[in-house]
C-alpha cells in the first residue's frame, strides 16, 4: 500500500498502526475462545469493534488487554471536572517537555543521522561508541513518553486506567525490569496470551526454558523478523535466563550461608 501515501512517515504510521491492531485482534480472538458460551454476550462483535478501533490506543497503543479493557469499560467512574482538568493541565505540561526534549535530542545531538551512517561509528573509540550506545536508549526511552504519554492522558480522560509508562533506563540494571517496566502493556499480553499458556514459570526448567524462548520470538517476530531482531530477541533471552538461574542459585539455603 507504499502508493497509497507521499511521505515515508505516513507510510510508516501506516505499518505501525497494523501492526499494533494485529495484537488487539489477537487479544479478543483469544479471550473470545476461553469464555464460555454463556460468556460470549460480553465478548460480541460490537465489543469487538469497539475495542479494536477505540482511537485513543489506535495509532501507537500502548497495548490493553480486552479483558482489562472491557472491564475497565463497564465500571461506572466519578467524573469531576476539578482533578480531571488538573490531570489534563499536568499531563500537558509533562508531555511537551518530553516533546521538547526529543526535538532537541534529534536536532542537536543527531540522534536519527548517527544509526543512519556507518563511517563516524566506525571512526569513533569505544567510550565514544558506548555513549551513543547511551544516547540511543535515552532517546528511545524520550520517545516512548511522547507516543504513550499522549493516549495514555486521553485515556485517563476517558475515566480507564492506561498502563504505567516506561521507567527511566538509567535506573533499570536488569534484564527482567526491563522487560516488565518499559512497556508494560506490551509486557501484559505477552505473560497471558503467551508464557503463561505455554507454560510458564510454574512448568520444568525445561518448560521454563521454552516458553521464555517462545515469547521472545514472537517478539521478534512481531516486530519485523528481520535477521537483527532474532540475534536482539535471543540475547535479551539469554540475559533474563541468566538472571533468573542466578536468582535460582543464590536461593539456595548452603549459598546463602556462603554469603
Amino acid at each position: 500500500q507504499r502508493r497509497w501515501y507521499d511521505t515515508e512517515n505516513e507510510y510508516y504510521l501506516l505499518l505501525f498502526t497494523v501492526s499494533v491492531r494485529c495484537l488487539f485482534c489477537t487479544s479478543f480472538s483469544l479471550e473470545y475462545c476461553w469464555h464460555a458460551p454463556s460468556q460470549k454476550s460480553s465478548h460480541s462483535f460490537p465489543w469487538m469493534l469497539a475495542y479494536v478501533f477505540y482511537y485513543p490506543t489506535f495509532h501507537n497503543g500502548p497495548l490493553i488487554n480486552f479483558d482489562e479493557f472491557s472491564k475497565q469499560m463497564r465500571r461506572q467512574e466519578a467524573f469531576s471536572v476539578k482533578s480531571n482538568l488538573i490531570i489534563l493541565i499536568v499531563g500537558i505540561i509533562r508531555i511537551f517537555f518530553w516533546w521538547c526534549l526529543a526535538e532537541l535530542m534529534i536536532h542537536l545531538m543527531y540522534i536519527h543521522a548517527l544509526y543512519s551512517s556507518a563511517l563516524p561509528l566506525e571512526s569513533a573509540s569505544y567510550w565514544a561508541l558506548g555513549g551513543l550506545a547511551l544516547a540511543q536508549v535515552l532517546f528511545f526511552y524520550v520517545k516512548y513518553l511522547v507516543l504513550y504519554g499522549v493516549p495514555g492522558l486521553l485515556l485517563q480522560m476517558d475515566g480507564l486506567k492506561p498502563p504505567a509508562l516506561p521507567c527511566c533506563v538509567s535506573l533499570m540494571h536488569s534484564f527482567t525490569k526491563m522487560w516488565r517496566s518499559f512497556d508494560v502493556g506490551l509486557h501484559r499480553f505477552l505473560v497471558r496470551y503467551i508464557y503463561v499458556p505455554m507454560g510458564g514459570s510454574q512448568s520444568s526448567l525445561l518448560g521454563t526454558l521454552l516458553s521464555t524462548a517462545l515469547t521472545f520470538a514472537f517478539v521478534s517476530y512481531w516486530h519485523g523478523g528481520q535477521s537483527y531482531l532474532w540475534y536482539w530477541g535471543a540475547l535479551n533471552w539469554l540475559g533474563v535466563i541468566v538472571e533468573n538461574g542466578t536468582k535460582r542459585i543464590l536461593s539456595i539455603s548452603l549459598i546463602q550461608d556462603l554469603i
